[in-house]
């Protein structure tokens, strides 16, 4: 069931995805969807991780770890519904770049093996700017599953986002599609997944990225 996503290993010669039939058996970081936060990081850690909360509902709150031994992200986030005992139900591998055209690159490579995997995945590719700075943009590739969504997207900041502290981003991630539903303020093309009474206005999801 653990057999290695061969296609995701050479796109990265780095990336720590496994493949099976069950959302649990894919990983970031060796992190899946359903699993328990606890088993992972200690309770301090947990405590210590920077905490993302949502304006218009406490349903989910996000944290960001910053790895010390990583196989490919240092950067990850997670999102755990409230009330679960710290249940993942979202995760996300985070890269910066100092080149955005270096992270449309890989995404290409990524997106290009994804449809190759999950051919019969439903795929929705777009780019879009943020509201108040419209100079900012993101450029998304959902893939919409029949249990979980798995979405990669590159972020390329204005300068005037730059100068405080942000920093062209390439995002890897796997959802529940209860934090799917949640999260996503775009119709999902058959089964209309979203839910965008929750998004604000600097983000095309629920809340700003935390990085």
């Amino acid at each position: 069931m653990r057999s290695f996503l061969l296609v995701l290993i050479l796109i990265f010669s780095l990336q720590s995805w496994t493949k099976a039939d069950d959302i649990r058996d894919f990983q970031i970081e060796g992190i899946s969807v359903g699993d328990n936060l606890l088993d992972h990081f200690t309770i301090n850690q947990i405590n210590k991780a920077y905490k993302n909360t949502y304006p218009k509902s406490k349903k989910f709150y996000g944290l960001q770890f910053d790895l010390t031994d990583y196989e490919t992200y240092k950067h990850i986030q997670v999102h755990i519904k409230s009330g679960s005992n710290y249940i993942v139900s979202s995760i996300i591998g985070g890269e910066f770049f100092d080149n955005i055209n270096k992270c449309y690159q890989k995404q290409k490579i990524i997106v290009r093996d994804l449809k190759k995997t999950f051919s019969n995945a439903e795929v929705n590719e777009y780019k879009t700017t943020y509201p108040d700075d419209p100079k900012s943009s993101i450029k998304i590739a959902e893939f919409y599953l029949s249990n979980f969504d798995v979405v990669v997207s590159c972020t390329d900041w204005s300068k005037k986002a730059e100068t405080t502290g942000n920093t062209d981003n390439l995002r890897v991630e796997i959802s529940s599609l209860e934090f799917s539903k949640f999260i996503t303020i775009r119709p999902h093309p058959s089964k209309m997944r979203f839910s965008g009474i929750y998004a604000p206005k600097v983000h095309p999801y629920n809340a700003p990225p935390l990085w």
